[in-house]
């Protein structure tokens, strides 16, 4: 995961992969014979305890690195000792592990719709009503393309709410996309209808508001 020097705090906790998404194989470790008897009655005890202690600890030090290496990997951090480093990983886990290093994000996404949205929405009504689908129909045909948007918008009731807002632009004269032109695209062929609905479709995915971008960081 590539992310900016200063991850946001509205981001999504990362999921971690691989061997990081694993803990490390168990390694024996060693043991004094004068602090534990029965691993030396056992035959369990070090012969040289201090040496075998410091090679078994360096191995988790050497294990240790590794996966800094993965975390950096993981980040989208390069590699290297110095302060910098250190300092980005540990922004990167707060943010992912410490509640104080997060942000609440907001009590859903906005109820006002832009203008795009609003001419997808009866594009879409209009591709399905020359499809043979009565108004109602066409509603319900395409509310499970609005899992997104908030809990009324999950339902034919709030997707109808949607598309008497959008009419009530479209009539206003304020909007870029007037009932005149809505009117020329439902007498197209089904095939023109349709390229034009994906052409909104593409510019509605192009369209972000500034939180959605920061979210995204």
């Amino acid at each position: 995961m590539v992310d900016d020097l200063y991850p946001s705090p509205l981001r999504k906790p990362t999921k971690y992969t691989g061997k990081l998404a694993k803990k490390r194989p168990y390694r024996e470790p060693p043991r004094n014979g004068e602090e534990y008897p029965t691993a030396k009655v056992r035959g369990l005890a070090s012969n040289d305890y201090d040496a075998e202690m410091q090679e078994h600890a360096f191995q988790q030090v050497d294990l240790d690195i590794e996966g800094m290496k993965l975390l950096g990997e993981h980040y989208g951090i390069a590699w290297n000792s110095n302060d910098e480093f250190w300092f980005q990983i540990a922004i990167h886990l707060a943010r992912d592990h410490v509640p104080w290093f997060q942000m609440e994000g907001k009590r859903g996404r906005p109820s006002k719709w832009h203008e795009q949205e609003y001419a997808l929405l009866q594009v879409r009504i209009i591709e399905k009503q020359a499809e043979g689908l009565t108004l109602d129909e066409a509603i319900e045909a395409i509310t499970p393309l609005y899992p997104q948007n908030s809990r009324n918008d999950r339902n034919p009731i709030g997707l109808q709410r949607r598309y008497e807002e959008a009419q009530a632009l479209a009539k206003s004269g304020d909007g870029k996309y007037s009932t005149i032109e809505l009117h020329k695209i439902s007498v197209l062929p089904l095939e023109a209808i349709k390229f034009i609905k994906e052409n909104l479709e593409n510019l509605c995915d192009q369209i972000k508001t500034e939180d959605d971008i920061w979210f995204d960081k």
